[in-house]
């Protein structure tokens, strides 16, 4: 993957598409049977033709961009052309990106383990809730202590089982976006780009005219 640079002219229109088909292998399989709303663009970057699916892509003709792109070999009649996974804006370092594209392996790791360790605990706490309500209605004599079982060994070791597994799957499905965002910001020179989220990064750099889509579908670095 390489870099390109200069003022664009293009034109860009919001669409439905598979990512089966699309450029790059190994992040077509990842949802090949899932729809995603995005934009596709091509436009020429000093006498390259380019193209690409972002999730957004805010950019206007004349806006000087930085590209981070694949080269494809072209054939008699067909010159070479790019296929585009990464833009970033030179003046306020808005970026726009592949979609699913927007963080490197680390932070995919911790992000994934949050969501999955926030939402394990809401589980325990609605089944601690049934587990005591049950108890405080029963007559049997270890009542408390089955209770006191099922609440710090049962329950625990079934939330971490499950979530766990739920979790590492998920992890492994989404990991080629993560591995193409590494390639993507590395492609742009930026430190440690897998411990990078252009999410947390677009929060603390967020303007005063962002518009909804910011930090969701586009981003700043």
């Amino acid at each position: 993957m390489g870099e390109i640079g200069g003022a664009v002219g293009t034109t860009a229109t919001a669409a439905s598409f598979a990512l089966a088909g699309m450029g790059g292998a190994a992040v077509s399989t990842a949802f090949a049977d899932s729809n995603e709303e995005a934009d596709y663009v091509e436009f020429d970057l000093e006498g390259r033709r380019v193209k690409g699916w972002f999730w957004r892509f805010p950019f206007s003709e004349g806006d000087e961009l930085d590209v981070a792109a694949e080269k494809l070999s072209g054939t008699q009649g067909n010159p070479d052309q790019w296929v585009a996974y990464g833009a970033r804006r030179r003046d306020d370092g808005i970026v726009a990106v592949y979609p699913h594209c927007h963080e490197g392996t680390v932070a995919h790791r911790r992000a994934s383990l949050r969501f999955y360790a926030w939402f394990a605990f809401a589980c325990y706490l609605v089944g601690a809730c049934f587990s005591v309500g049950f108890t405080l209605f029963s007559d049997h004599p270890d009542r408390w202590a089955t209770t006191a079982r099922e609440l710090f060994l049962y329950l625990p070791g079934v939330m971490v089982l499950v979530y766990g597994f739920l979790g590492y799957r998920a992890t492994r499905k989404l990991a080629v976006f993560p591995q193409l965002a590494e390639e993507i910001f590395r492609t742009f020179g930026w430190p440690d780009p897998s411990r990078i989220s252009l999410r947390k990064t677009s929060r603390a750099k967020r303007g005063e005219k962002e518009t909804g889509d910011y930090g969701y579908f586009f981003f700043r670095y």
